[in-house]
């Protein structure tokens, strides 16, 4: 199971919460879900499997189309509050915030999302040099 990621004894929990909360939100398919999101079908399939972890900026875009708050969102995906991949360690400050912001103002959510979608940025940015 990707690091990090929410899992239980099968191994994909929040593979499972999310082909429910796909479900519950009206969607007939994960692949409608996708298109509606903005997403790849073939990723959030991937997603649903445990094959891969969603990266936070996928994750904003999926939020809406489930209908749930990015904070929720997060929450269940990151439990730990950590999203970094192994060689990739998110500083612990930040992965305190993330672990703790579902409690914080939605203007302080907001601020924080913009922090680590920066970051995230500044990462990928990096790996592709």
């Amino acid at each position: 199971m990707p690091y990090g990621c929410r899992v239980d004894d099968d191994g994909n929990s929040f593979g499972r919460w999310l082909g429910e909360a796909i479900y519950a939100a009206g969607y007939r398919s994960a692949s409608a879900f996708a298109r509606t999101a903005g997403l790849d079908p073939s990723l959030v399939n991937r997603w649903i499997r445990g094959e891969v972890v969603p990266t936070a900026a996928n994750l904003q875009k999926a939020a809406p189309a489930l209908k749930v708050s990015e904070a929720d969102l997060f929450a269940v995906a990151f439990p730990s509050g950590r999203t970094d991949p192994p060689g990739l360690p998110i500083p612990d400050p930040i992965a305190d915030l993330l672990a703790e912001y579902r409690h914080a103002a939605p203007a302080d959510r907001a601020a924080i999302l913009d922090q680590v979608r920066r970051i995230s940025e500044w990462a990928r940015y990096r790996r592709e040099r």
